[in-house]
């Protein structure tokens, strides 16, 4: 497909579903993938980051 060694990937939604099948997709090219993920706990939002 393209090649995409040495390239960062941050991604919110790709915890799960179609998010998570791109994350995959650009890992499998070469990509440091980071995922963002968003949760409301006792009414704030909280941001994640996962490796």
């Amino acid at each position: 497909m393209f090649e995409l060694t040495g390239k960062v990937a941050i991604m919110t939604g790709g915890a799960r579903g179609i998010g998570k099948e791109i994350c995959e997709m650009l890992a499998k090219q070469g990509a440091k993938v980071k995922i963002r993920r968003f949760v409301m706990v006792h009414g704030m939002h909280h941001t994640f980051l996962a490796k």
